[in-house]
């Protein structure tokens, strides 16, 4: 993105349009409440406020106008070019034009102060001050917005099409469960579309296909349905539903939520654009990001940690996917394009949190989470899977994966049976062991600090610690990520060959029919 640097001075007019430019935005009062609480809008807010707010070609466009209080000639002209601090003059300058600005706002203030004083003057002597104080602060921004000059409102035109872009992605083909997802039986023939979009993402060569878990997502999907991914962190629900975008050649979207999520922030807004004409900045409405994704055809959205917004943005959402279309602010009615399909990827079922684990997230209306066709449960990979995906991830030798993957399973169960509040223990934290063990070769006291017991509160931490003195061979460990071959009893194996009983350590249990044939 361009950034707004001005190489040349701007002072007078110039200043004040761009002062008037950055309060237009509709985001500048939450702007100023962070970065300029005092409202001094000086030389560097003017620049920050430029960049943040993206009115940087706006900005550029106002700059071009020729300066009418300071010709370009000034002595001091060079030196401020060369110095983009607040120099004396600069400060001079910031007040000067504040001061202009503030006498041509003082009008308007007056009229609102008038206004508010209409409404409230007959009933202020019978009324605390407190509740008069109340209702001034709340008639005060409807009396601005009202004593605001109309605005046109334009729809903003589509941008011109990238080399090689489609505007429509397009069907062009179908595979099936079985070639794409190695889904077995009957339920491997069915059908799947494939798209062309040329922004769909590539395949993750380190992703482990489970065909089971994915059929449960790819058929709602190819039926137009909207599917609820719920399962603990790192169990896989993002990189499902990216995966089977990028294998049948849909574009992707991933919309991420948080406390402060807005819908201003997906549906988009009105911006001032330069008019053409030299008058005031025209009002143009520009699409937010959910917007722009379900005009496109073919796009996989993920909600992800929709329970984590604000109930009335994920309330929202119930009538658009209810109806698949969106009603904007203009009056424009966005009808879902073809193909569009909507999916949630949450660490709850729609409940909320009750353990402590995910803090912040909220229960979702029931309304909200029966729009989804399903609410599919994702859970762990096998332990085979896992070790593979883990390999994959970091190159680390398979026997030491497979002894990582066993590790995780074993606490997810003594975690489950104790109905501990522990974070789940993901595939996340044994890549970063293996990357750390087998890449930057720490030793394995050093990689579960750093790794995995740093992130814990100390309850938790001496959980964990507990369970790998208990259920993890760091020894055989580091042997195997050397390569090293475990080292062979003669006894233990032939009371193996007799009784037939397996290992206790998976891995042995797994090398006992190799010792057998070897000793036979």
């Amino acid at each position: 993105m361009t950034s707004f640097s001005p190489v040349r001075p701007f002072v007078g007019t110039q200043r004040n349009e761009l002062r008037k430019l950055a309060r237009s935005h509709p985001g500048f009062d939450k702007w100023r409440a962070i970065n300029d609480p005092k409202n001094e809008m000086k030389k560097p807010e003017i620049i920050q406020a430029i960049n943040d707010l993206g009115l940087v070609a706006q900005a550029e466009a106002i700059l071009a106008q020729p300066q009418t209080d300071m010709s370009e000639d000034h002595p001091l002209t060079d030196e401020i070019v060369e110095d983009h601090s607040d120099t004396a003059l600069d400060t001079a300058l910031d007040e000067a034009d504040m001061a202009k600005g503030e006498m041509e706002e003082s009008s308007e203030v007056s009229l609102v102060d008038s206004d508010i004083e209409t409404v409230l003057g007959p009933v202020r002597p019978f009324l605390a001050g407190g509740l008069v104080a109340s209702m001034e602060s709340a008639l005060r921004p409807i009396v601005i917005a009202a004593h605001k000059p109309a605005q046109t409102i334009i729809v903003q035109p589509q941008a011109p099409l990238k080399e090689g872009e489609a505007r429509h992605a397009q069907r062009v083909g179908a595979s099936t469960m079985a070639k794409l997802f190695s889904v077995g039986g009957a339920k491997g023939k069915r059908s799947v579309t494939l798209w062309n979009d040329p922004l769909a993402p590539k395949p993750d060569a380190g992703y482990v296909m489970d065909g089971a878990r994915m059929y449960l997502g790819a058929s709602a999907f190819e039926a137009g349905e909207t599917v609820w991914f719920a399962g603990p962190a790192g169990t896989g629900k993002s990189t499902l539903a990216r995966e089977y975008a990028a294998l049948t050649g849909r574009g992707f979207v991933r919309i991420g939520f948080n406390h402060a999520t807005e819908m201003i922030d997906l549906i988009g807004q009105k911006e001032p654009r330069p008019n053409a004409s030299g008058n005031a900045p025209e009002m143009v409405w520009s699409d937010g990001v959910f917007t722009r994704a379900i005009r496109r055809a073919g796009t996989v959205i993920l909600l992800d940690e929709l329970t984590g917004a604000p109930p009335g943005t994920s309330m929202a959402f119930q009538p658009i996917l209810d109806h698949r279309s969106l009603t904007l602010p203009t009056g424009e009615v966005v009808e879902f394009a073809d193909g569009v399909v909507v999916c949630v990827a949450d660490n709850t079922s729609g409940y909320g949190d009750e353990s402590g684990v995910y803090a912040g997230t909220q229960a979702a209306n029931g309304a909200l989470v029966d729009r989804a066709a399903r609410l599919v449960p994702i859970d762990y990979l096998s332990p085979l899977l896992e070790a593979e995906a883990l390999q994959r991830r970091t190159g680390a030798p398979r026997d030491a994966c497979i002894r990582l993957a066993d590790f995780a399973g074993k606490v997810r169960t003594v975690q489950a049976q104790n109905k501990s509040d522990s974070r789940p223990f993901s595939i996340r934290r044994l890549i970063a062991f293996a990357n750390a063990t087998h890449r930057d070769l720490m030793t394995v006291d050093e990689a579960w600090t750093v790794t995995a017991y740093s992130r814990l509160p100390e309850l938790d931490r001496e959980e964990l610690r507990q369970a790998v003195r208990t259920h993890f061979d760091d020894k055989a460990y580091v042997r195997e990520l050397k390569g090293e071959p475990a080292p062979v009893d003669p006894v233990q194996i032939d009371m193996a060959m007799t009784s037939g009983d397996s290992f206790a350590d998976p891995l042995q249990a797994a090398r006992q029919a190799q010792a057998k044939r070897a000793f036979s």
